[in-house]
């Protein structure tokens, strides 16, 4: 029994990680990452998200 937990332990992780990769790539393929960089979200040096650059 305790290998078969083993199994479907490592199964769920490997699964985690492919379903990240497979995400990424699905949101690359619609157009959906990087909309903010033309949008109206500006960020300042320091990274906040909402202020206008000067």
């Amino acid at each position: 029994m305790t290998v078969y937990q083993g199994t479907i332990a490592a199964a769920a992780v490997i699964n985690e990680i492919i379903a990240v990769f497979m995400a990424k790539k699905g949101f690359e393929w619609a157009g959906e990452l990087h909309q903010a960089e033309g949008g109206s979200i500006h960020h300042d040096t320091k990274g906040k998200a909402g202020t206008q650059p000067a």
